[in-house]
Formats: C-alpha cells, sequence, structure tokens
C-alpha cells in the first residue's frame, strides 16, 4: 500500500519538474544558485522556534531544481531564500 502510494506521488513530481529555463545552467546561474545555497543554509543555523521551516522549504525546492534541471523551481528557491532572511530576521 505504501509502496503504491510513493510511486504515485513520484509520478506526479516528475510530471511537475520539467527541464525549464536552461539558462540557469550556464556558470552565471550555478553562482547565483550556489549563493542562494550557502544563504539558505546560513539562516537554516539561526535557532528559534520555527525559523527553520522558510530555509528548508528554500532548500527543498533548490535540491529538486538541481536534480530535474528545472529553472523555475530554482528561481522559486532563490526567492525562498531571501524570504528566509526575512523571515529570521522578522522572528
Amino acid at each position: 500500500v505504501i509502496r503504491r502510494c510513493l510511486v504515485g506521488f513520484c509520478r506526479r513530481l516528475e510530471w511537475l519538474i520539467q527541464n525549464r529555463l536552461p539558462i540557469l545552467d550556464r556558470p552565471f546561474g550555478r553562482a547565483l544558485i550556489g549563493a542562494a545555497i550557502v544563504s539558505a543554509s546560513l539562516a537554516l543555523a539561526v535557532p528559534g522556534p520555527g525559523s527553520n521551516v522558510v530555509p528548508a522549504m528554500s532548500l527543498t525546492s533548490l535540491a529538486l531544481g538541481i536534480l530535474g534541471r528545472d529553472g523555475i523551481l530554482l528561481v522559486f528557491g532563490t526567492i525562498l531564500s531571501g524570504a528566509s532572511w526575512l523571515y529570521v530576521l522578522f522572528i
């Protein structure tokens, strides 16, 4: 039962992640993504109640975007990386 649910989830996830926006696969795009990953990782290390949610979502979307070469997810993760600092500073 669990295996069937996971297979269905992975199929939907593969359908969602596509090879879009290939300009982020160039050196400048890779540097931008690397900076977003470092920024979200530093925001993740800041202690506080509930302060890990947004940086973790940012890192997850960046990781899925890198694996699927999906530029839309990479842009979303980069925006979330900046928003994670705003969220941490607000807390």
